[in-house]
């Protein structure tokens, strides 16, 4: 369950790594930074999140807003293709509030408190299994649902038995466990952002220094406040076209790291001396 948070790759709704536009070129930072902001969107079970220009950011910060979850993953059951949907339900009064930092522009944000849960038969209609839980729960549960977290794989179980166990299993852990995994997700969703918010720097610099300029020099991003606020420190280093990108978090003992040149997009989360690395090349 500590690897909760490496879902922020993967998962459902937003586009993942491998749907990322090439890193190549005299935007490459723009890219990049396009790319670890939906990747926080992804940690956060798909759930869109404001992006843009300084003043877009500003604009989502001065009024908080409401998103709900409408997401589908699938999943192989021995031969068998299955979709599991995911829904908000309930009242829209009822939510679970996020506060999240673009920048220095903090943004409140409700997501729906109630999630429904219903796997279908890949491509038909009749339900075989059906449930509601948590958003909190949601987001946590998926780790269990996927394989090769950060690139969002298709999870492939033996039988139908694992899959209603997996299932069962992030629908029946112990509330503390939750909040803790919830938290460090949170975490992931908000080291993404900075990332992408020291890309953006990134971009600046080099339009006021030239495509050559080291970027040693770029201010960095690291939030300590809001819902993923984390104790650690962002770094940036190399060219306008081969960089690499990195949030250490003391907090909970990880690190996210993306590498990019005008050939691969490399990405590698650690938690507790486990590593996940994934590589799309264009």
């Amino acid at each position: 369950m500590l690897l909760a948070a490496t879902i922020a790759f993967a998962t459902i709704g937003g586009a993942s790594a491998a749907q990322a536009a090439p890193a190549s070129g005299p935007d490459a930072l723009s890219r990049a930074a396009a790319t670890t902001s939906r990747s926080a969107s992804a940690a956060l079970g798909g759930i869109p999140l404001p992006v843009g220009t300084g003043a877009h950011l500003r604009a989502a910060a001065a009024k908080p807003y409401l998103v709900s979850v409408d997401e589908t993953i699938h999943v192989k059951v021995a031969k068998k293709r299955y979709d599991i949907r995911f829904t908000s339900v309930g009242p829209k009064s009822d939510a679970t509030r996020i506060r999240l930092y673009f920048g220095t522009h903090p943004a409140q944000i409700a997501v729906r408190r109630l999630v429904r849960i219903a796997v279908h038969p890949h491509g038909a209609k009749a339900t075989t299994l059906a449930t509601t839980t948590t958003f909190r729960r949601f987001v946590v549960m998926l780790t269990g649902l996927q394989t090769e977290p950060l690139m969002g794989g298709q999870k492939h179980f033996t039988s139908r038995a694992s899959l209603v166990a997996a299932l069962t299993h992030g629908l029946a852990i112990g509330s503390r466990e939750v909040t803790r995994e919830y938290g460090a997700v949170l975490r992931l969703a908000q080291m993404s952002l900075d990332l992408s918010n020291t890309l953006m720097n990134g971009f600046r610099y080099r339009d006021d220094h030239g495509p050559d300029a080291d970027l040693s020099a770029v201010a960095t991003t690291h939030t300590t406040a809001g819902s993923g606020g984390y104790a650690g420190a962002v770094t940036l280093a190399g060219t306008a076209d081969t960089f690499t990108v990195s949030a250490t978090n003391t907090t909970d003992d990880s690190s996210l790291t993306e590498t990019f040149d005008e050939h691969s997009i490399t990405t590698t989360y650690t938690v507790h001396g486990t590593t996940k690395t994934s590589t799309v090349r264009f």
